[in-house]
């Protein structure tokens, strides 16, 4: 009989599509070797799961607010899972309290969680955090059987893998910057201030189809012929195979950069990327800017030109370009998910 996971995980405007993105990079491994995939969540994009045939499972209560009064969503969970009947329940959702896990774990299947910030109890039976450089230790101190973690378990989408070439990406590539699945137009523009003194590099842009863009789009009127906004997040893998400097988030797609072999700037604004300047600082595998703190919203932040300035020069280094690349490679080598699909199924296994 098929083994059946059922995933909990949100995405759209307000948090981005991270959490959604790692959980159906996991889902799709499963598939490939026979499991049944549920997925429930809300605010995905509509193509999110009809491609890769999963079902999709709306949560009645609609999108989970992290510290709000809602309602019990893992007593709601558990009632649609007990319907549902997976072998393999996995959570990746700030917003479900040790309440709720306590709920679930008390099921007829096998609860995991995916987590990166490694800050709250989970009593589950597996944890995956796929961040690179991720230690183990506080997930072993509550006593977590299966602790999966760090970049050995990093968790890349198929199609970044499918456009893996040995030798990297095209150097004369234009500019890709795409900061995140949520609302970003802003902290983007502080990035596209920055280019003044680049106006000859073709820039190309893309955010999520939620995202607002009024400002991008008069951005890319002023010189269409080099610039471009896109909207939609599956272009974003043919996108980055064929650019030559890469400016993401802190998060996932700087982990994708790096399985492709690309120059990059990491931008970091969030809560949950805050380890990210330790591991590109400590792996010398690009640049990173912590935008954290409140940059001015001006044209001309010297700041963030001269690391701009920094990067297009470092690109331009053929040397050090590629010596920046075999170091993302050794960091990030494509396999998180065959690795993590292969414990759980061997979880899963030994439970039955």
């Amino acid at each position: 009989m098929k083994k059946r996971v059922l995933f909990r995980a949100d995405g759209g405007l307000t948090i981005g599509l991270g959490h959604a993105m790692r959980c159906r990079t996991l889902g799709v491994e499963l598939r490939k070797r026979g499991w049944t995939v549920g997925f429930m969540g809300t605010e995905l994009p509509a193509s999110f799961v009809t491609a890769d045939c999963f079902e999709l499972i709306e949560d009645p209560y609609g999108p989970l607010r992290v510290g709000t009064l809602a309602p019990s969503h893992g007593k709601t969970l558990r009632e649609i899972a007990t319907k549902w009947k997976p072998d393999l329940l996995i959570i990746d959702h700030y917003g479900f309290t040790v309440d709720d896990f306590a709920t679930l774990c008390r099921g007829p299947w096998a609860l995991g969680a995916i987590d990166d910030l490694a800050d709250r109890m989970l009593p589950v039976e597996v944890v995956i955090n796929p961040n690179p450089l991720a230690s183990d230790e506080v997930y072993r101190r509550q006593g977590i059987p299966v602790t999966l973690t760090g970049e050995v378990f990093t968790l890349i989408r198929p199609e970044i893998l499918s456009l893996r070439r040995d030798e990297g990406t095209p150097t004369d590539g234009p500019t890709v910057i795409s900061l995140g699945g949520g609302n970003v137009e802003k902290i983007t523009m502080k990035i596209l201030d920055a280019f003044s003194g680049h106006s000859n590099r073709l820039v190309q842009v893309v955010v999520s189809p939620d995202c607002p863009k009024h400002l991008l789009r008069e951005w890319v009127a002023e010189r269409p012929q080099g610039r471009s906004l896109h909207d939609e997040p599956q272009l974003l893998a043919g996108l980055l195979a064929s650019a030559g400097i890469a400016i993401t988030g802190g998060g996932g797609t700087l982990w994708e950069v790096y399985a492709l072999g690309i120059a990059s700037l990491a931008v970091v604004f969030a809560d949950n990327q805050r380890r990210t300047p330790d591991i590109v600082g400590s792996r010398k595998t690009g640049l990173c800017l912590d935008m954290r703190e409140a940059f001015p919203t001006a044209a001309g932040n010297p700041e963030i030109e001269h690391v701009i300035s920094t990067m297009f020069a470092l690109a331009g280094n053929s040397v050090e370009r590629r010596v920046m690349i075999e170091r993302q490679r050794r960091l990030i080598d494509g396999l998180g998910a065959v690795r993590a699909a292969d414990r759980l199924e061997i979880l899963c296994r030994e439970r039955n």
